[in-house]
């Protein structure tokens, strides 16, 4: 997992995020969750969901996501129910909450993930490729508004003090004074 500290704006811009993927997407649910610790915590939710997935934790290497993560690229299961490629550590979660089609994409930040958007389906889908291009899409769009963010956060730890810089402005007579 990264070592980036967790900001609550980053957590605003995975609630917009999975807003905006429950709009845009055709799926029934949309939800995801920042990761840390080893895993990524569910803590946005949007469309008809059950209760089920509210507070899901999804750790590195268990279930789609944490496939997903592991592997650093999007993860789909069509039938999740009998989805033989994933350990099925969420069946009370993902199938409490009726999902028969499930799509984990990570958010990736420096190659690293730093989250984890998901959409999910009641009904099955027949073509990969076209469920999992909004939430890729999302993911994308997520990561580089984090990373803005990271960069930033760089720029200003990098500056100089509010003295120093204050100092600096001032003509080089008035820095004697100072």
């Amino acid at each position: 997992m990264s070592a980036v500290r967790t900001r609550s704006s980053d957590q605003v811009l995975v609630e917009q995020a999975v807003v905006a993927l429950g709009r845009s997407s055709p799926h029934t649910v949309a939800f995801g969750g920042l990761a840390h610790d080893g895993a990524v915590h569910v803590s946005a939710i949007s469309g008809e969901h059950t209760q089920s997935i509210e507070g899901l934790v999804v750790r590195e290497h268990r279930g789609l996501g944490g496939r997903a993560m592991v592997e650093s690229r999007p993860r789909l299961a069509l039938d999740y129910r009998t989805s033989r490629t994933i350990t099925h550590d969420y069946d009370a979660a993902i199938l409490g909450a009726r999902i028969v089609t499930l799509v984990a994409v990570p958010v990736l930040v420096s190659g690293r993930p730093r989250g984890m958007l998901y959409c999910g389906s009641r009904r099955s889908a027949e073509i990969g490729g076209a469920i999992a291009q909004p939430t890729i899409a999302a993911a994308d769009d997520l990561a580089a508004q984090l990373r803005r963010r990271d960069d930033l956060d760089r720029r200003v730890a990098a500056m100089p003090p509010a003295d120093a810089r204050d100092a600096a402005a001032l003509p080089p007579a008035a820095r004697e004074e100072v």
